[in-house]
């Protein structure tokens, strides 16, 4: 399938759907906000060694651990919207955390870690070489629930070796695609900085405040477009994985 048809297959599945699409961009946005809010990273380990004071700032290691969790997280973006391209929809709430329903958690985490460690590796090479293969690990998610669905044992490199084989001739298409979605974000940023100079110059703000209102505005504006658009290009993307796929690893 082409692009455009891959897109129209989306906006088809999305369909008396957008309520529900947006309902679960929504919560997966909020927790995602809450997780990583910075109030959350002051902690420190205090103690005394031998007549001595020690003091382990956490904080490094916190926003590293709350990084993995919210991308892992975001996993429920594929894990649902391959449910939405195949005919299923869960509950709003479910679907937003689709990655700890029916079996998924422990196969799709010890996964997407080795995914990640690939990945890093790769990219203390050189960062063009790290870009390429995230784009051959770039399946893994949907990979492994297709294997879980399907009754199979996952082992914790079964989704990000199936990936990178799957991937084999095929990264660029995915590459043009993720492009092909610049031009919404573009509009997206344009359209708020539109409305924020707008709602500014209505409203008299002083000059020290007027740069926070900007970017306070812009980063509504832009969270708000991100709930339609998110789910779009999520969509594609499950599109994309299953005409690629097909029910290989279904079976």
């Amino acid at each position: 399938m082409t692009r455009a048809e891959l897109k129209a297959e989306a906006k088809e599945k999305l369909h008396g759907n957008w309520r529900w699409a947006v309902g679960v961009a929504l919560i997966i946005s909020v927790i995602n906000l809450i997780v990583s809010s910075p109030s959350y990273m002051q902690f420190a380990v205090r103690g005394n060694i031998a007549g001595m004071d020690y003091k382990v700032q956490l904080q490094w290691l916190l926003q590293i651990g709350l990084s993995i969790f919210i991308s892992f997280f975001a996993l429920s973006y594929a894990v649902t919207f391959l449910n939405l391209c195949d005919g299923r929809k869960d509950n709003v709430i479910k679907s937003a955390f689709s990655a700890f329903y029916d079996n998924l958690f422990i196969p799709e985490l010890l996964n997407y870690l080795m995914q990640n460690v690939f990945e890093f590796l790769w990219f203390l090479l050189l960062v063009i070489p790290g870009l390429i293969k995230s784009y051959s690990y770039a399946m893994t998610p949907y990979i492994v629930k297709d294997m879980v669905d399907s009754g199979q044992h996952v082992g914790f490199t079964a989704g990000v070796t199936a990936s990178k084989d799957l991937m084999a001739g095929h990264k660029w298409e995915l590459f043009v695609l993720d492009l092909s979605f610049m031009g919404w974000y573009i509009l997206l940023y344009v359209v708020s900085g539109l409305i924020s100079f707008g709602l500014t110059a209505l409203i008299s703000i002083t000059s020290l405040y007027q740069v926070f209102a900007h970017a306070a505005i812009i980063g509504l504006c832009v969270g708000i477009g991100s709930l339609v658009l998110t789910p779009y290009i999520q969509a594609t993307k499950a599109e994309f994985y299953r005409n690629l796929a097909g029910n290989q690893f279904r079976e």
